[in-house]
């Protein structure tokens, strides 16, 4: 299948808003990011995206499930699909660097905070959280703050709010 950027809906069936995606891209430019995990893969269309815009080196999309859209848009071969549990997923990497992740997966309270704490086990320092519109992935997101594992950098307004974190030392 091919596609242009310019053809694609970002947001609802194709996944992160593209508002959202070039926060994201900003950062990694910025910052000089080169590795990157994701997790929540859906369509894949954020994995292709921050891939080619942010010039990233390697890119991991994890994701359990076995819908038939999920990663129909990867073609990167930056990209590599992981079909498994996002936390039994981060736990399995403690000896392997990254420099940053986006969280999209789960969306419940246990579910987030889990992935964020294990984040911040494997040394990740920029973290991105998507759909703090979602009350129980905020609650995650503030108790992290409270608790000290992360601070807040910057938070979007866009619909479905993206915030952007660093672990804390």
């Amino acid at each position: 299948m091919e596609w242009k950027w310019a053809d694609l809906k970002f947001g609802s069936d194709y996944g992160t808003r593209k508002e959202d995606l070039d926060v994201i891209v900003k950062y990694l430019k910025e910052l000089n990011i080169k590795r990157m995990i994701e997790l929540g893969t859906s369509t894949g269309l954020t994995a292709e995206y921050l891939t080619k815009e942010g010039d990233l080196d390697l890119f991991i999309t994890v994701d359990v499930s076995d819908v038939e859209r999920i990663g129909r848009f990867i073609k990167d071969d930056r990209i590599i699909q992981i079909k498994q549990d996002a936390v039994d997923f981060l736990k399995s990497l403690r000896k392997c660097k990254f420099d940053a992740i986006y969280i999209d997966d789960g969306h419940s309270y246990h579910t987030t905070l889990d992935q964020i704490k294990e984040t911040c086990k494997l040394g990740i320092d920029l973290i991105f959280i998507h759909d703090l519109i979602n009350i129980d992935v905020k609650r995650a997101v503030d108790d992290a703050i409270k608790s000290g594992l992360i601070e807040k950098i910057e938070e979007t307004e866009s619909a479905e709010r993206l915030g952007v974190y660093r672990r804390r030392r």
